[in-house]
């Protein structure tokens, strides 16, 4: 807990638990993003697409070790523009561009690339902000489930009472 950011959450009461719950969900938030843009980048953009899942491969998002899903992101946005080696992959249909693709000269921005999975993660967080404002109401249901099925896997053998008064 000796990142700036566990320091920062301490200093107003919270614990390493809470960082590292935060640190946790970020992690799945921008994996789920990173899949998301994928499989879009499969059917819109082959370049990006390619450079993408070739980074991915290279530079995996685990979920848990010191590399966490900010760090990812700003190595990503800052990697240089690369060319997409593939020509099957091209996505632009002017005869200029497929000749450069076939060139090896079509650039890919992996900032672009970050910034689409950095602005999917942020949507998709504010949709679990609204999942997450049901827990209350979930665990309520889960308490009622639960009594309910105590209520009725206890049976009672008839003659049960009077055994036990004799």
């Amino acid at each position: 807990m000796n990142s700036p950011e566990a320091q920062s959450l301490a200093s107003v009461g919270l614990s390493c638990h809470n960082y590292e719950t935060q640190r946790l969900l970020k992690t799945l938030l921008t994996r789920q993003a990173v899949k998301t843009v994928l499989n879009y980048l499969s059917e819109t953009n082959g370049e990006l697409h390619f450079f993408l899942h070739n980074y991915l491969s290279e530079h995996p998002l685990p979920l848990a070790g010191e590399t966490d899903a900010d760090a990812w992101l700003v190595e990503l946005a800052s990697s240089p523009y690369t060319t997409v080696g593939d020509p099957r992959r091209s996505s632009v249909p002017t005869v200029a561009a497929k000749a450069a693709v076939m060139q090896g000269e079509r650039a890919v921005s992996p900032r672009d690339v970050a910034d689409r999975i950095m602005g999917l993660r942020e949507h998709i967080a504010q949709e679990m902000q609204e999942e997450l404002g049901a827990i209350h109401g979930a665990n309520s249901d889960v308490n009622r489930r639960a009594l309910e099925k105590t209520m009725t896997d206890f049976t009672v053998e008839p003659g049960a009472n009077a055994q036990q008064g004799e």
